[in-house]
Order: C-alpha cells, then sequence, then structure tokens
C-alpha cells in the first residue's frame, strides 16, 4: 500500500476515506472484532494531516457508530509540534507519543504533553527505554526500571508501552 502522506508528513492522494475504511474493515476482520477501544491514525508528522478532513471526517463518523470508542493519533516525528496542534483540536482523546530520557528536545515535548494532558488528551509513551541499549554494538544495556521511571516521574505520562527485548527487562 502506498503511504497516504508525502515526505513532509502531508496527505497525499492515497490518503482517502475509502482506502481508510478499507484498512479499517480489514484490520477489523483479522481482529474478530466489532469495535475496538482507541484507534489511532498511525503516524501523524504533520499538523496539516490533523485538519485533513477525509480521515479526520471518516475516524470522527467510525466513533459515532460505536465501532471505535476512542479517536487517537500516533507520531513518531516532530512530535512537539504535532502534539501541540492536537491538543488545540476537541476531538483527540489519546496521543502515542516516544518519550524516553535521550531524545534531545525534551523541553519542547514536555510543555506539548503537558498541554494536551490538561486538555484531556491521554499520552501513552512508547519507546521508553530508548533503544534498550547505550552502544550501538548492543553490548551495554539500558537500566531498564531506571530509564521507565524516568518516563513515569512526568505526571502527564498516563499510562506506557515499553519495547522490551529481553527477559531481564522485565
Amino acid at each position: 500500500v502506498k503511504s497516504p502522506t508525502d515526505k513532509e508528513g502531508k496527505p497525499t492522494d492515497q490518503a482517502t476515506s475509502e482506502k481508510f475504511m478499507e484498512l479499517f474493515n480489514i484490520s477489523m476482520s483479522r481482529l474478530k472484532m466489532d469495535f475496538v477501544d482507541i484507534l489511532y491514525v498511525h503516524d501523524v508528522s504533520n499538523p496539516e494531516y490533523l485538519e485533513y478532513k477525509p480521515v479526520i471526517n471518516t475516524v470522527k463518523k467510525l466513533k459515532k457508530e460505536g465501532k471505535i470508542k476512542y479517536i487517537g493519533l500516533s507520531t513518531h516525528r516532530n512530535e512537539p509540534v504535532v502534539i501541540d496542534a492536537a491538543a488545540s483540536q476537541d476531538f483527540w482523546d489519546v496521543i502515542l507519543t516516544q518519550y524516553n530520557y535521550r531524545l534531545a528536545f525534551i523541553p519542547e515535548l514536555d510543555a506539548a504533553i503537558k498541554k494536551a494532558a490538561s486538555a484531556g488528551i491521554g499520552i501513552v509513551a512508547m519507546k521508553t527505554l530508548a533503544g534498550g541499549f547505550l552502544d550501538r554494538e548492543r553490548t551495554k544495556p539500558v537500566n531498564a526500571p531506571a530509564a521507565l521511571k524516568w518516563v513515569l516521574q512526568n505526571p502527564d505520562i498516563h499510562t506506557t508501552i515499553p519495547g522490551m527485548t529481553a527477559f531481564d527487562q522485565v
């Protein structure tokens, strides 16, 4: 499937309501579910995508129909700008974002997360273990409990989905 966004994260002609519904229905069929608790609009990296009516109106319709309980977005790039923009809108319920001690833009990210949480948006942190290793050779593991505690010390982070690669990290 061709990406629904270009290299700047703006919607392409592939980002149609019909294509979104096709992929949603495939997912629901695979899950054997009638509804999902959270549907994340995946990989939003440009605030323009947050205003893109074919996708936004489709997820609003799915929520109204009871096929999704909460509307979310995941962001993997340009997070502070995307989260800040989403916090100014009134329909996002949940945001999934990377959050760990190694990020170079923590102050900007913290400000955006605080704004979103204050607006009633749930914040889910991912990539909390910062890759799991301190070195490229993957010989020095991150102190997983310390990395996770660092994430959870932020009161605006509501939950995490830590990616663990070894039983020791559990």
